[in-house]
């Protein structure tokens, strides 16, 4: 429930160990098109409500992130949402590499004209090994790397553990709503 903050201790306290040692975390909100918490990215500090975490100062939070649509304004309508997700990255109708395979679907339309056959796109035809998808798990590893590129000028030469929260933190700022209280 989200009043349950150990939904999953082990897994809760493996990441709050990474947030202290400056490591950013990011994880997919999820696909429910709901509110309703799902973890592990319901980790992320909540904006408001029975959140299950607040943001710490000494520990790069969690991000939890939801899907925008393709013109990068609009949420995308599967995308789960709620207090507890933080960014938004584009998710919808992501063109990615896939696993070689013929889906389950078949073009919209088909016909032959002067022998040659005409089809729309089959949207789940992965034969070529690249495909147009849509998930929060093609948002996460988007909002990635910008929180990495976003790290590159503030990399120093330091094995301090609260030199790279610092470092965490201020990228987290940059790219998020989420503020080092």
């Amino acid at each position: 429930t989200p009043e349950d903050a150990l939904t999953d201790p082990i897994v809760g306290a493996l990441l709050d160990r990474l947030g202290e040692l400056g490591t950013i975390v990011v994880c997919a909100a999820g696909n429910e098109a709901t509110a309703r918490p799902r973890f592990p990215a319901a980790f992320a500090p909540w904006r408001y409500g029975p959140g299950t975490r607040a943001a710490e100062a000494g520990r790069v939070p969690l991000v939890s992130v939801g899907a925008l649509n393709p013109n990068g304004l609009t949420d995308a309508l599967f995308s789960n949402t709620g207090p507890w997700v933080r960014a938004w990255s584009p998710g919808a109708a992501v063109m990615s590499t896939m696993p070689s395979f013929q889906g389950g679907l078949e073009p919209v339309a088909r016909t032959w004209v002067e022998g040659r056959q005409r089809e729309s796109i089959d949207p789940d035809d992965f034969r070529s090994g690249f495909g147009i998808w849509s998930g929060t798990s093609f948002s996460a590893p988007l909002l990635a790397g910008r929180l990495a590129r976003a790290l590159t000028p503030l990399l120093e030469k330091t094995a301090l553990p609260q030199d790279a929260v610092d470092r965490g933190w201020r990228a987290v700022e940059a790219l998020t709503d989420l503020r080092r209280p």
